[in-house]
């Protein structure tokens, strides 16, 4: 896991602005190790696909990754943690009009 990830693109910021992807993403965080989408379900008393809709989401953006896979009983349980301990917003290098939309879409977050 990295220390920090700088979400650059608008579609890393867009997904990771969600705030419902922010609750789970904490939960991911809360357990210390990798998880699974059913421990997080469980745990936020929700709907497995639900979650698991989300955190695939997460993980085309680089927010969460795979870490192993386990088959327990026959079923491949997929093990995810946070790609990052912290993620920041990087827009420095971004042109004038993309870096208004990040902010935009970075004060939708914090809203």
């Amino acid at each position: 896991m990295e220390d920090l990830k700088v979400l650059k693109t608008i579609d890393e910021i867009r997904t990771f602005s969600d705030p419902y992807r922010l609750q789970i993403l904490q939960q991911f965080q809360s357990f210390g190790v990798p998880a699974t989408v059913k421990q997080v379900a469980d745990r936020m008393k929700e709907v497995p696909a639900n979650v698991y809709y989300h955190v695939k989401k997460m993980e085309k953006a680089d927010i969460l990754k795979l870490v192993y896979t386990k088959n327990i009983n026959g079923i491949i349980a997929k093990f995810y943690e946070p790609s990052a301990a912290k993620f920041d917003i990087g827009v420095e290098n971004a042109k004038e009009p993309a870096k208004k939309l990040l902010y935009t879409e970075a004060q939708k977050t914090v809203s």
